[in-house]
């Protein structure tokens, strides 16, 4: 919680949640659904999300390096439009 702490008082914490445990679903542009992880580069093993502020790719990735998840396996850094 640290980490977090240290987010917010940087005022880049913008939230974050637990996701279920259930695999989840990846909707392709046909619209068919499949399970995540049967299509390739499908994310599968994520437990849950951060949202931060960020300028852009470099400093998400930059505030992503002090996660304490990297401990667990990689962080993904994506963008919320």
């Amino acid at each position: 919680f640290e980490w977090m702490d240290s987010l917010a008082a940087r005022g880049e914490y913008a939230g974050g949640e637990r996701l279920s445990e259930d695999e989840g679903r990846y909707v392709m542009p046909d619209g068919t659904a499949i399970v995540a992880g049967e299509r390739p580069g499908c994310a599968v093993n994520f437990s849950g999300m951060f949202l931060v502020r960020a300028r852009d790719y470099d400093d998400a990735v930059s505030i992503a390096r002090g996660s304490p998840h990297l401990q667990f396996g990689g962080v993904l850094v994506r963008r919320v439009y």
